[in-house]
């Protein structure tokens, strides 16, 4: 193995990111996880209506909300990340065989990333 196929499998994995580290990072703080996503606005926006509704908690209905918001964004951080890897090494795949058709494995993402939204 080469140094410049060291240096490119390096970078790849650079890029990816651990979905259990997001998830775990939701798990203490919702908003968190997104941020080490790469999705900062979503997670200061996540992080700050948590900590409005750990403040007035006491009156019940934050305290759902808070719940509510606590286990969506476990599950969608984890979906998220999964998306971002799988598009980086679609994309990587496809630099490495140009000739071979890859557009499946790059619609199968853009199509999670689609019904991720909906």
């Amino acid at each position: 193995m080469s140094i410049q196929d060291t240096l490119h499998s390096e970078r790849i994995r650079n890029q990816l990111k651990n979905n259990m580290i997001g998830v775990f990072l939701n798990f203490i703080l919702p908003g968190l996880g997104h941020c080490y996503a790469g999705k900062v606005m979503f997670g200061l926006i996540f992080m700050l209506i948590s900590v409005v509704c750990i403040f007035t908690a006491f009156l019940i209905v934050p305290g759902i909300i808070y719940l509510g918001i606590w286990i969506w964004t476990m599950v969608a951080v984890n979906r998220l990340i999964k998306n971002n890897n799988e598009q980086i090494l679609s994309k990587e795949l496809a630099a490495l065989n140009p000739e071979e058709d890859t557009k499946p494995l790059a619609n199968a993402a853009e199509n999670a990333t689609v019904n991720e939204a909906n």
